[in-house]
């Protein structure tokens, strides 16, 4: 074999090797990236689990989210007295009973700045609701996009309902819950 052709293919073996290194790089460093998504699923790590685990991460590590057990117990309080605006059904919730849109005056100032108000189509999300129990009382606070969610309850709060929908959860912590709306 010429040397010419000898130094092109250790060339090109050089440069696939760099950007394999380069790949599996920016997975350990960053699980969220492209290349970090691929090496999760390779272990095994569904798209939905991905999804729900990097929100529970999410919640486990914002600082501005340790508020959102005590404003979502508050929001509790506040809606069982009727001091809360509604805005009917909540579209991104499909148990029986229905629950109950928040307005969006209602929204904290942390949910806004860590999600904002409206998705690239300009609907309102994450939508943030009431939800009640098979009794028709109000048991948890819900903030959901379309195909996940949050769901928060006292500490002591389990997930009640035998939802077809909500397949997949993963408990955050006591009474704080991140569901999917996919299997």
């Amino acid at each position: 074999m010429p040397r010419a052709i000898k130094i092109l293919l250790l060339s090109l073996v050089a440069m696939f090797l760099a950007a394999v290194a380069c790949f599996l790089w920016r997975a350990h460093v960053d699980r969220r990236s492209i290349p970090g998504h691929i090496v999760r699923r390779l272990h095994g790590e569904s798209g939905i689990a991905q999804d729900l685990n990097d929100l529970a991460d999410d919640i486990s590590n914002t600082p501005a989210l340790t508020q959102l057990q005590p404003w979502a117990m508050e929001t509790l309080k506040r809606y069982r007295e009727g001091k809360t605006e509604t805005n009917g059904y909540a579209q991104y919730y499909w148990d029986e009973p229905p629950a109950v849109r928040l307005s969006r005056r209602e929204r904290p100032e942390f949910v806004t700045r860590q999600w904002g108000v409206t998705n690239e189509d300009g609907e309102e999300e994450p939508e943030i609701f009431v939800v009640f129990d098979t009794n028709r009382q109000p048991e948890a606070v819900a903030i959901g996009w379309y195909m996940y969610g949050i769901q928060i309850g006292q500490p002591d709060y389990a997930l009640s309902y035998p939802s077809s929908y909500f397949a997949p959860y993963v408990k955050v912590k006591p009474g704080i819950f991140v569901y999917g709306n996919y299997k």
